[in-house]
Formats: C-alpha cells, sequence, structure tokens
C-alpha cells in the first residue's frame, strides 16, 4: 500500500526546489564532513532525500537507507567504518546506518539521532545538518581517535535524492 503523504509531498516537491540554499547546504556539508574526517578514521556519507522516484514510494525507509549503505560501498569499506546519515525531509525521519568496524555503543546513535532530530527542528534543515555531523565527530573522537594520516575513501560531499 502507497503512502498517500509521502507520494503527495514527493508530487509536491519535486518543481519548487530551492536551488541557492541547497548549493549553501551542499557546500557547508561537505567543508564539515572533511574537516570531521581528518580527525578520524571513519568515512561519512550525508544524504538528503526530499523526492524520489516512483518505485521508491512502496519501499521502506529502512529499505532505501540499507540500499543506499550499500550502494555508496560503506560496507564494503576495509576498515568497515562507514557511516551513512540519511534525512528524508519526505517521511520526516532521520537514520544513520553504521559499519561494524564503527566503536560507538549504540544507544549513543539513538541519543545522537534524538538530539540531529530536535536540532534540525529547532534551528532548520541547514544547521541542524551541521550540528549533526560535529555530534558524531565528537563521539568518532571519544570512540575512534585519529592513530595515523587518514585517506579519505569516500567523496564528501552532500547526496540530494
Amino acid at each position: 500500500m502507497v503512502n498517500v503523504k509521502r507520494f503527495w509531498v514527493n508530487f509536491i516537491n519535486q518543481p519548487y526546489k530551492h536551488k541557492t540554499k541547497i548549493e549553501e547546504l551542499k557546500s557547508a556539508v561537505k567543508q564539515a564532513i572533511e574537516k570531521s574526517e581528518t580527525q578520524h578514521h571513519c568515512e561519512i556519507v550525508f544524504v538528503i532525500e526530499d523526492s524520489f522516484s516512483l518505485a521508491w514510494i512502496f519501499a521502506s525507509l529502512e529499505t532505501r537507507v540499507n540500499y543506499l549503505f550499500k550502494k555508496m560501498k560503506l560496507n564494503k569499506l576495509e576498515n568497515k567504518k562507514g557511516i551513512l546519515i540519511y534525512l528524508s525531509k519526505i517521511d520526516d525521519a532521520l537514520e544513520i546506518r553504521v559499519g561494524e568496524g564503527v566503536k560507538i555503543p549504540k544507544d549513543n546513535w539513538k541519543t545522537i539521532i534524538e538530539l540531529g532530530v530536535s536540532s534540525i527542528q529547532s534551528e532548520g534543515v541547514h544547521q541542524g545538518c551541521l550540528d549533526l555531523i560535529e555530534m558524531i565527530t565528537n563521539q568518532l573522537l571519544a570512540y575512534e581517535p585519529n592513530e595515523k594520516e587518514n585517506t579519505n575513501l569516500v567523496a564528501d560531499e552532500l547526496i540530494l535524492k
């Protein structure tokens, strides 16, 4: 069964994307991820989905997140330290998937998601995304300290779907 709200929001959002604000957000997120990744050995990918193809309307949030995690090859990294931050504006949902090698406890991820959602709601998407990257970076510094030079394995840009 298709979620009518998701279909309608997807349909309405198509022609009204704000290109200037999106470019500013992409640039800011890319800089934040680049800065973050110099401090630890994890690879961060950030995806914001504000519309999707008709086929994705039938897919669950979990299915889409798992698909993107694999598509970005975050599950294939040698150190298994990939992190996917996924924000669905259609579903009003924030999900984070982490590779097996990331040592941050699961309860910490739940807290990060709760604080991230709160920040996005109170500060807006732009600042909320940057706050979320900073929260993740702080946790990574505590659990994944940088012991040697980090080799960037994945592009550090915000991906909009």
